[in-house]
């Protein structure tokens, strides 16, 4: 309950825009509809989100010394069971994994198992995941 109430408290627009600034104007007025008129009566549209999100192509830097990871966070909205946002970063993926305890109790776990997916990934097409040394 005390999730709805937080979920209320937030305005359909800021929440469709949390993570992403400049949604689609569509996107907006849908969660907007469904946030307004639905949600009490309607099982969830979906309960995963899964985005990429082009990142800087160029390294950055904060006071000085490099930037070595910028790890996304997704929206949270009520229903929504699984959250993961790829974000690109000069050469680099970096992946922010957001779960409710709820439905996926250890999301640790998921982050463990996506890495070792995507170092047999790498393998398979001789990419290095390691990070370069920064110059």
């Amino acid at each position: 309950m005390r999730q709805r109430r937080l979920h209320l408290a937030v305005s359909p627009l800021a929440l469709s825009r949390f993570g992403y600034l400049g949604t689609p104007l569509p996107v907006d007025a849908a969660l907007f509809l469904y946030r307004a008129l639905l949600v009490d009566r309607l099982a969830p549209i979906w309960n995963v989100m899964v985005s990429n999100v082009p990142g800087p192509p160029v390294p950055l830097f904060v006071a000085g010394a490099r930037l070595v990871g910028l790890y996304p966070i997704g929206p949270i909205y009520d229903g929504l069971a699984l959250n993961v946002t790829v974000l690109s970063r000069e050469d680099s993926l970096d992946i922010g994994i957001l779960g409710c305890r709820d439905h996926i109790p250890a999301v640790s776990d998921l982050a463990v198992e996506l890495h070792r997916e995507l170092e047999g990934l790498a393998a398979l097409v001789g990419v290095d995941l390691e990070p370069a040394p920064n110059p």
